[in-house]
This record gives structure tokens, C-alpha cells and sequence, in this order.
């Protein structure tokens, strides 16, 4: 198993063409991340995935991740398309207990190429249960601070407005954080300026999360908190500090009696600094609504 890295669409494209030549080819999402190189759009991004497929391999997905215009030049061109109804594997998801917060669709199609490849749903999923987290895997710590007790989500590897977003919303939904005021921790880096733009616009326009308080963190803070003031007054601080715990005293001296402390932007630099923080001095907290 391989996973593709590359983003210019150029080098993703030799990458599978004449690298990896994958029989299988699952492909995740497709979003609007790495802006300038693959587009704003769900059309142009989709449009730069396609073009990189190489024919003759099997392109497995979830149903409606991509536009039908492009899976059917896709089926022209030779690529075996294979989608993953909502509904499918069922059984296997509902029973599938993991010690991080993984969604559905992503165990779906997991379940799909293993099938594929020739691994039953029921080995597949007993294989599941035994891996190891990936780092910037969706997880959540309680901490104490002060006389607040804080969850503390890693929500900063989702990178994209659409996939946070959809992360924020299962996150406030959860048993643990219903109702609590949630706190923002924006990590923001200075090789990512497309991206911290795209956060401005989104936080600015009223359509990212709805917090309490919104604390930016990471390369050059000031900018974005003087971009995004009109949403939040004087309930948004940038935080020069690059120490983890110096970061953390700040953020729950905002709400001293406790909340959820959302994590996003970037996980590299001072969001990993963060998590590794979190990690020692939290207890694993479980989001029991991440399969829903």
C-alpha cells in the first residue's frame, strides 16, 4: 500500500502513471485544500485528479466524492470505476469500536479495496481494531487547568474549511463536548499563505466554526487576527509564544471554567507541539459520535 503525496497535479500524475502504477487506486476526497495548486473549486481539483489517473487501473470511491462528468471521461478512458454505496458494509462499521475517532465513509471504503484485494470485511475489520493511530488522527484529551476541565481536539491535520468543518460539527455533537463553549486554536504557517488566506475568508464571511473565542497561533499570528476581527471583536488573540504550555495557559485563562478546546489549520510546527503537550498531560477522551 502506497499513499500518493504529491499536489501540483503534474507530479501526482507521474507519480501514478509511471511510479506507483497502482491496480487500485482509492481515492479519499476531493476538496478544496491546497489551493493554488489544484484550484478553488470542487470541478477544477476534480478535474486535476482525473487527468492524473492513469488507464487501466481501478479507481475505487465514495459515491457523489466526485463530479459524474469526470468519472464518466474517466470509464472512456479505460479506468475501471468502482463506488461505495453510503449504506455499504453496514454491519461491519456499527460493530467496529477503535480508540480514536474515525468516520464511517472512511471505513466503508476501506472495507471496499480490501474486498477487492482479496480481504474479507471480517478479517479487514479485525485488523482495524489492532492499528495504531496515525498522529494527526482525530483524537481528544481531557486536561484540568486551573478550576476548568478542558477536551482538547486535534482537529489540525484536517487542513481544508470543508473538512474541518465537518470535523467541528461531529466534534460539538459528541457526549463529552454538548454545550460546552468551544474554544478556536488556529496554527497558522508561513509555507502555507493560500491556505492561511482561505481561513481569513472563511472565518471573515461567518462560515467556519462558531466560537467562544478564536486564539491564532504559529507563523506571523498578527495578520490573520487583524483579518478576521470583524467576526470576532475582541474575543480574537494571536499568540507569539512557541511554547505548548504557555499556549495552553493562555487559551483556558479565556474561559476559566472549562470548554472544548478545537485544535485546526495545520498540525505542523506548533500544532504538533500542541498535540505532543496534550498527549502528557491529558486522559485519552473518547468522542462516542465519530461513526455516526
Amino acid at each position: 500500500m502506497v499513499e500518493v503525496m504529491s499536489i501540483r497535479p503534474e507530479n501526482y500524475a507521474v507519480e501514478l502513471g509511471r511510479i506507483v502504477c497502482p491496480q487500485i487506486l482509492a481515492l479519499t476526497n476531493v476538496r478544496p485544500d491546497h489551493i493554488a495548486e489544484l484550484g478553488e473549486s470542487l470541478h477544477v481539483a476534480a478535474r486535476a485528479f482525473a487527468d492524473g489517473v492513469p488507464p487501466g487501473c481501478q479507481l475505487m470511491l465514495l459515491e457523489g466524492v466526485m463530479p459524474r462528468k469526470q468519472l464518466l471521461t474517466l470509464e472512456q478512458g479505460g479506468t475501471h470505476v468502482l463506488t461505495v454505496a453510503p449504506d455499504a458494509y453496514s454491519e461491519a462499521v456499527s460493530g467496529l469500536e477503535l480508540p480514536y475517532a474515525e468516520w464511517a465513509d472512511n471505513v466503508r471504503l476501506a472495507l471496499a479495496v480490501c474486498e477487492v484485494a482479496g480481504v474479507p470485511p471480517r478479517t479487514a475489520v479485525d485488523g482495524m481494531r489492532k492499528v495504531r493511530s496515525d498522529f494527526g488522527a482525530l483524537r481528544a484529551w481531557r486536561l484540568t487547568s486551573g478550576e476548568g476541565v478542558w477536551i482538547a481536539v486535534n482537529a489540525f491535520a484536517a487542513n481544508d474549511p470543508v473538512s474541518t468543518m465537518s470535523v467541528y460539527r461531529r466534534v460539538v455533537e459528541a457526549d463529552p463536548c454538548r454545550g460546552l463553549p468551544v474554544i478556536g486554536v488556529l496554527n497558522v504557517r508561513g509555507d502555507r499563505g493560500d491556505r492561511t488566506a482561505q481561513w481569513c475568508r472563511v472565518i471573515s464571511s461567518g462560515s467556519g466554526p462558531d466560537l467562544e473565542w478564536l486564539f491564532v497561533i504559529g507563523d506571523h499570528p498578527q495578520p490573520v487576527v487583524r483579518r478576521v476581527r470583524s467576526r470576532y471583536g475582541d474575543h480574537v488573540q494571536g499568540v507569539a509564544s512557541r511554547s505548548p504550555e504557555r499556549v495552553w495557559n493562555e487559551v483556558t485563562g479565556s474561559v476559566p471554567t472549562g470548554g472544548v478546546v478545537f485544535g485546526f489549520g495545520n498540525i505542523g510546527g506548533l500544532g504538533a507541539a500542541l498535540v505532543e503537550y496534550w498527549k502528557e498531560a491529558g486522559e485519552p477522551e473518547c468522542l462516542s459520535s465519530s461513526l455516526a
